[in-house]
């Protein structure tokens, strides 16, 4: 299966003060951690969805500028068909976790693989092309939000890990994020 990765880069990082898909843990950027697990499980090229032009990435527009997850999916979606997406900021997220979405997506072929911790994890999962329409009409039919239209798709769930899928947000998350990965060197 060619399959192209994409890394939600967009957003305001209000939170967070300063774009956080370009802070560095370890001297790499938040966006290229995801991006080398990314390779390492498999995809055939990485792009950004949204982001700055620090990003080295080819970046996919939005399908309607700055209006969230859901329009950048469906932006990247359009340009590339089937998606490996992570956003940015989980840093901790691995090649293995990434593998196991590809490799039930190929299994089942499913329209869309989804990650899940103690929650559902919209934004780390595999869609495929076919979820385009569906995407699209929920955007024209008001939704905004991407776990709301997953509820018009048929999707399959691969277990990961809670510390695989936390996210960054604040600069006390980031510090975590460090520790975590073993990182919290003086």
């Amino acid at each position: 299966m060619n399959i192209t990765g994409a890394i939600f880069c967009g957003g305001k990082s209000t939170r967070m003060g300063t774009d956080k898909s370009v802070l560095e843990i370890a001297g790499t950027p938040m966006y290229q951690r995801v991006e080398i697990a990314m390779v390492d499980a498999g995809v055939s090229e990485v792009v950004a969805l949204g982001g700055s032009d620090l990003i080295s990435l080819r970046r996919i527009d939005d399908y309607e500028s700055g209006e969230g997850p859901l329009s950048a999916l469906i932006g990247g979606l359009s340009s590339e068909g089937s998606l490996l997406v992570c956003p940015c900021d989980v840093p901790a997220i691995s090649a293995t976790g990434l593998k196991q979405i590809l490799t039930r997506a190929t299994d089942i072929e499913a329209m869309a693989v989804i990650a899940k911790s103690n929650r559902l994890e919209p934004l780390i999962g595999y869609y495929s092309g076919a979820c385009l329409p569906t995407l699209i009409s929920a955007w024209i039919a008001g939704t905004r939000a991407l776990k709301d239209a997953l509820k018009l798709l048929a999707f399959e769930t691969v277990d990961l890990e809670i510390s695989e899928v936390l996210n960054v947000n604040k600069m006390s998350d980031l510090e975590s994020a460090k520790r975590q990965l073993g990182l919290d060197l003086p």
